[in-house]
């Protein structure tokens, strides 16, 4: 039988502890493009039902754990117009009820990525609402802002948003807001976001670098990490056990 190919994309949850090695080699084997945070999109050679084999194929080569979230999304033509479709091979949709009830204990500190930032004031960022979410489960929390985050959220375009900057303003001259000193990082930093992005290792801005500076001081206690780059610091996070949100 000739198989037929399907451009898919998959977006994936396997957690902090999830086995993302295995399922990286198999996105590896699918000849995956990343797409963004969590998505992947590939061509897939199937039979006769592609949902199902895809599952099939991720059964074989991932040990499913029943917290694990995979999402397949493809185009499909009704009516001579193209539409987009998706459905949980496993898992299921987040009821907003968890959201609400997965409130950050107060005293706990958490640290906030620029990504948040520039998606909660941009309602054309494909993170707008999931940040406006996160924004109600951290209210009271101590948010941790390193100043050079405050760089990249305070642009050009923020800076001609008047609501959007009164906003960030006001959450700046909060008393449980901490704006963190990066002095004693940017050397370490620097030098490894020059070697990494030099050798094609593991490309990183400098602000990432020096929030992964941040994250390894366990002089500075962070309890969660917000932000929508999750791959260059879930290896810190999880020697540290601090949970990423976003």
């Amino acid at each position: 039988m000739n198989k037929k190919k399907k451009l898919l994309w998959l977006s994936y949850d396997l957690g902090l502890k999830g086995d993302y090695t295995s399922l990286y080699t198999w996105l590896d084997s699918m000849n995956a493009k990343e797409c963004g945070n969590s998505i992947a999109s590939f061509w897939f050679e199937y039979e006769s039902d592609y949902l199902e084999e895809v599952k099939k194929s991720l059964e074989e080569s991932i040990d499913i754990n029943k917290n694990y979230r995979f999402y397949l999304i493809w185009r499909f033509i009704k009516d001579d117009k193209a539409s987009v479709k998706g459905e949980f091979l496993f898992g299921k949709r987040k009821p907003l009820m968890i959201l609400q009830m997965k409130r950050v204990n107060r005293p706990e500190r958490v640290l906030i990525d620029t990504g948040f930032w520039i998606a909660l004031y941009n309602p054309r960022d494909e993170y707008y609402d999931n940040a406006h979410e996160l924004l109600e489960i951290i209210q009271g929390t101590n948010i941790v802002l390193p100043w050079p985050t405050l760089y990249e959220t305070i642009n050009t375009r923020l800076s001609k948003n008047t609501d959007g900057i009164n906003q960030f303003g006001k959450i700046l001259k909060q008393p449980n807001t901490v704006l963190l000193e990066d002095a004693e990082y940017r050397e370490r930093a620097l030098e490894y976001s020059l070697q990494n992005s030099a050798n094609s290792k593991r490309p990183i801005s400098l602000v990432d670098s020096i929030i992964r500076e941040i994250l390894s001081d366990v002089n500075v206690d962070i309890h969660y990490l917000i932000t929508y780059n999750k791959k260059d610091f879930i290896d810190l996070c999880l020697k540290r056990r601090i949970e990423i949100l976003g």
